[in-house]
């Protein structure tokens, strides 16, 4: 099932939260030094796969929307 912009825009802002909470994580900074010290360049992207379940009457409705 295709999301409608409303369920687009409420993922984009689930989506900034998690990149958010990503970029000023200081678990995240302390795993990137690490891996600096040791000689590495990091280099990553954060992918997300998304499945929406909406209950009806007659069942589950599914919309999977893959955010990279």
């Amino acid at each position: 099932m295709e999301a409608d912009e409303r369920t687009k825009s409420a993922v984009q802002v689930l989506v900034n939260a998690v990149q958010y909470s990503v970029n000023t994580s200081s678990t995240v900074a302390d795993a990137i030094k690490e891996l600096e010290f040791m000689g590495y360049v990091p280099n990553f992207t954060v992918r997300m796969d998304l499945e929406l379940l909406r209950p009806t009457l007659e069942g589950v409705t599914d919309t999977k929307i893959r955010v990279c």
